[in-house]
């Protein structure tokens, strides 16, 4: 059992080696919870309100590091260039990264329509 994910444990999930500030973090934090919560179905328990399931957790951090690493990236698309050519590749968004769909497919909102 998790809680949900506050500034430190993001910081524990991405380690040490970035360069990304608190208030970048949290920014990102912010905007991906809203996200994940408007897009899956899980209900706090009045219990304990404080609790979380481990996938919506894990799906938390990793949506916030996708954010932050695609932030450098305003078209979405990243160049290489090899032996003259140059191809550009698509990179995805938090809410297509594999990691994310799996953690969270059994809380997502069944759409109709």
């Amino acid at each position: 059992m998790a809680t949900i994910p506050d500034l430190d444990a993001v910081k524990d999930y991405l380690g040490s080696d970035h360069s990304w500030s608190d208030v970048e973090i949290s920014a990102a934090l912010a905007a991906q919870a809203g996200d994940q919560d408007k897009k899956t179905a899980y209900v706090a328990d009045p219990e304990d309100p404080t609790w979380f399931p481990d996938a919506l957790a894990q799906a938390l951090c990793r949506r916030t590091q996708v954010a932050l690493s695609l932030q450098p990236l305003p078209l979405g698309v990243q160049m290489t260039l090899a032996d003259g050519a140059a191809a550009t590749i698509r990179v995805g968004s938090p809410t297509r990264d594999p990691l994310v769909s799996d953690l969270e497919r059994p809380y997502r909102k069944l759409v109709i329509g």
